[in-house]
């Protein structure tokens, strides 16, 4: 589950809401580590379909794919724990990894921007770094009612099983 400042269908307010958000997010994010963000190399891509709740606290989990450059499979699991959020959603999120260079380094925890608005139907994207490195790209599709403010959190990405082959 991830949290990002989405675009929604609804209008005047929430789209201030959304670009208040989105513009103070990124000076909130405690990004672990100064990585550098040019030169990245591609190394695979996430799915995976989350719910998250809360009302003033909230929490997050989901479960999806890593697929390696090279076809390998590996499941994954993903949870967070969040302040500053009331509502309901489910989500599917979608994503390229950068800078993956031992499998060890994918499992951590991931940071980025908070800050979220979903009614009924929504969209966004957000980058989310972990300690080694790892930087995720990723696209979040959203269906419910949810509202979080800009405060950053962490998401925790860890792999659930052995090394597959496609």
């Amino acid at each position: 589950m991830v949290h990002f400042a989405s675009m929604v269908r609804t209008g005047g307010i929430a789209a201030a809401a959304l670009v208040a958000t989105t513009l103070a997010a990124p000076a909130l994010a405690q990004a672990p580590g100064e990585c550098p963000q040019e030169n990245r190399v591609e190394s695979g891509t996430v799915t995976w379909e989350a719910t998250s709740y809360g009302l003033v606290g909230g929490y997050a989990q989901g479960e999806g794919t890593l697929t390696l450059e090279g076809g390998e499979t590996h499941e994954i699991a993903t949870a967070q724990f969040m302040l500053g959020v009331v509502g309901y959603s489910e989500q599917d999120v979608e994503g390229t990894v950068y800078n993956l260079q031992d499998l060890d380094d994918f499992d951590g925890t991931y940071f980025g921007p908070g800050g979220e608005i979903t009614l009924a139907k929504g969209a966004g994207i957000q980058s989310v770094t972990n300690a080694r490195c790892v930087t995720i790209d990723i696209v979040v599709t959203a269906d419910g009612l949810n509202v979080k403010g800009p405060i950053p959190s962490g998401i925790e990405i860890s792999r659930t099983d052995k090394l597959k082959s496609k």
